[in-house]
């Protein structure tokens, strides 16, 4: 009887993982039948158990409606023989998926409280609660899991859990008063771990982007402030630079430049060699209309795009972001009427973009803005002079007649783009040609 309910048993597995749920309950029955009938050779009661929760799983997941009695019959079974965490949870998602109320949830939720259940699987069962929209159990049992964990290292995931669907259920308010216990607590001896704390920071943040993405920006500052309150003051962290930066972002479409200018001085301490601090310094600047900040901001953009394109090491912020962001700054120098500024971040952009488009448009770009300063100036040959700087080299080959064209020596530079043809590099080689004649 041993021999034969363990080779029912593995027939009833091998059928479920093909997705034979009527095979596999089939067998699995006899097994369990088999394995009850003499007690001197029984398989166990672990085995038993293990035989009907398989079994509850194949009728769940063939259909949970219309074998509901006898998946919960099971289970039922199941934990009698052997009461195990997986018994425990399938029946909870049993009485889930069929719609039980919530007094007969909690009745199952109740039979287990006095079990011994581990952190991880009682934060699961609650999640799982909670996921199906069942607040009332689900956050009675995460206060009970958390009166009987209060002394674990690991309590602070418990107060996590109620951070995060508290959020997804749009309660900040409840979720900000949950947070500042935690800020006491680590003030006060009871710090999260390593672990807890940075997933802490994710949730933060990303609550605070989210305000951010809606213009809430006050909003978005009070969540950055809460991952502030985690560092200690002179603190070192590239994340904490990256935060910083964060909230001057918001202090910026605030008009609250000061600030801005202290977070961003906090950020060039923590990590100064970063582009994105130094875009930081360049936005204030050009928001304070201070041109030789912005352009000094740029040169020292344009150094350390140029240190990355020579740097191996894939985990730096790739080449293409550093020449994004020197478009970036063209932009916004351009949007407030600060040509000068555009003007070098283009040629920097220019210089270091290995994306032959964008040096085409940079180029296009210079070009365009030289000739806007010939119409409204006096000094019209410097200008011409600057702008044949843009576009004059020699030995381009590629150009219809072997001619020495007008065009920008970055352009004679290989491109490896496959996408860019050579109609499409000798069609924008012309333009260039067609002005620095005129100008020429």
């Amino acid at each position: 009887t041993r021999y034969l309910a363990i080779l029912c048993y593995n027939f009833g597995v091998e059928t479920y993982d093909c997705k034979k749920y009527e095979q596999s309950s089939f067998w699995l029955s006899q097994s369990y039948d088999i394995g009850k009938m003499d007690m001197k050779y029984s398989i166990g009661k672990e085995m038993q158990a293990k035989v009907l929760r398989l079994l509850a799983t194949a009728y769940f997941e063939w259909d949970c409606n219309l074998y509901l009695d006898k998946a919960l019959k099971a289970i039922n079974l199941a934990n009698e023989e052997n009461l195990h965490p997986a018994g425990f949870f399938l029946k909870v998602k049993i009485l889930l998926k069929s719609g039980a109320s919530d007094e007969d949830i909690s009745s199952a939720v109740a039979e287990f409280q006095h079990h011994e259940m581990s952190l991880d699987f009682c934060l699961n069962t609650a999640k799982l609660l909670l996921e199906h929209g069942r607040e009332s159990v689900g956050f009675d049992f995460l206060k009970s899991v958390a009166e009987r964990f209060e002394a674990s290292p690991d309590f602070g995931k418990v107060t996590l859990l109620y951070i995060e669907f508290l959020l997804q259920n749009k309660r900040e308010l409840l979720a900000k008063q949950k947070v500042e216990e935690i800020i006491i607590g680590h003030y006060t001896g009871k710090q999260l771990l390593p672990e807890t704390l940075n997933r802490l920071h994710i949730i933060l943040w990303d609550t605070a982007a989210k305000h951010y993405e809606a213009k809430s920006y006050s909003e978005a500052l009070n969540w950055y402030n809460y991952s502030v309150s985690f560092y200690t003051p002179g603190q070192i962290d590239q994340n904490l630079a990256k935060l910083q930066r964060n909230m001057a972002s918001c202090y910026l479409h605030l008009k609250q430049i000061d600030k801005a200018k202290e977070a961003v001085k906090e950020a060039e301490r923590c990590d100064p060699n970063s582009i994105f601090t130094q875009f930081s310094v360049y936005k204030i600047a050009v928001m304070e209309n201070d041109t030789d900040k912005a352009v000094e901001a740029i040169i020292e953009m344009g150094k350390l795009a140029e240190k990355q394109s020579q740097h191996e090491d894939k985990l730096i912020v790739d080449e293409s972001t550093s020449t994004n962001l020197l478009s970036l700054a063209a932009h916004i120098a351009l949007e407030n009427d600060q040509q000068a500024v555009a003007i070098r971040a283009l040629e920097h952009l220019s210089e270091h973009s290995q994306d032959c488009q964008q040096v085409f448009a940079a180029l296009k770009c210079l070009v365009r803005l030289t000739l806007s300063k010939v119409e409204k100036e006096e000094k019209k040959d410097k200008d011409i002079k600057s702008m044949l700087n843009y576009l004059t080299f020699e030995n381009v080959t590629y150009l219809p007649n072997n001619m020495f064209s007008a065009a920008h020596q970055r352009l004679a530079e290989p491109f490896t783009e496959e996408n860019l043809t050579r109609d499409v590099r000798t069609s924008e080689a012309h333009w260039f040609r067609k002005v620095g004649k005129l100008y020429s």
